[in-house]
């Protein structure tokens, strides 16, 4: 099946979060990447659509709102596998000569 990246958020104060940002790399506490949840409802997200390739990557999530992005969670680990999608082609059909 599809690996997920779950977190849970509570309000300590401050404006509300309107977007997430999970900020990730390949070494600890080193975040070279992220990408933007704009959908502050949305508290998941698959793995594969935003890690680049399989391999170990280091993540923490990041609530964020018209004062900037908050403080970041805890780092997790995660030994991903990503695949893509088979392509299958299908053969385009061909058009017959109409008679005239």
């Amino acid at each position: 099946g599809d690996t997920s990246l779950y977190w849970t958020w509570t309000l300590t104060g401050g404006d509300p979060v309107t977007y997430w940002r999970i900020r990730f790399g390949t070494a600890p506490g080193v975040y070279t990447d992220d990408y933007v949840i704009s959908d502050p409802e949305v508290m998941s997200v698959l793995l594969a659509d935003f890690l680049p390739a399989s391999g170990l990557y280091y993540i923490v999530v990041v609530a964020g709102n018209v004062d900037g992005d908050g403080t970041q969670s805890n780092e997790v680990v995660v030994n991903a596998t990503i695949t893509s999608p088979s392509a299958s082609l299908s053969p385009s059909a061909s058009q017959s000569p109409s008679a005239a």
